[in-house]
């Protein structure tokens, strides 16, 4: 998947859709071997893109915030899945509106997290 993952930065944009779905596409396969923390970082990569490709409720990023989430429970860092998801609902708000319903899944994710933490 590294080789796919070269072939696209070399032939397209390296902020490209399918780009993403290659990051996407590798941090799977880290999840599964259980190496959570570069599985996490294709997912930051995966966002970091798909912040750029597509509008704020678009279901890949919803996908992908749902997995850096899911990530972060893995290695028990839940204060920061908090923080993320504190910071996404804030960049949520800015480029969706406050009564968009992306920001309200992502208020549902805060509140399962703060009800895990305690």
């Amino acid at each position: 998947l590294n080789t796919a993952l070269a072939m696209y930065n070399r032939l397209i944009s390296a902020e490209h859709p399918e780009v993403a779905e290659c990051l996407e596409a590798i941090a799977s396969i880290y999840d599964e071997k259980g190496d959570f923390a570069t599985a996490l970082a294709y997912y930051e990569r995966q966002l970091k893109i798909g912040d750029a490709c597509f509008p704020a409720d678009h279901p890949a990023l919803e996908n992908c915030i749902s997995s850096i989430v899911k990530m972060y429970r893995k290695m028990n860092r839940l204060r920061q899945a908090i923080q993320f998801c504190g910071e996404r609902i804030d960049h949520q708000q800015l480029v969706a509106g406050e009564d968009h319903s992306s920001v309200a899944r992502l208020k549902l994710i805060l509140v399962d997290l703060q009800f895990s933490v305690e």
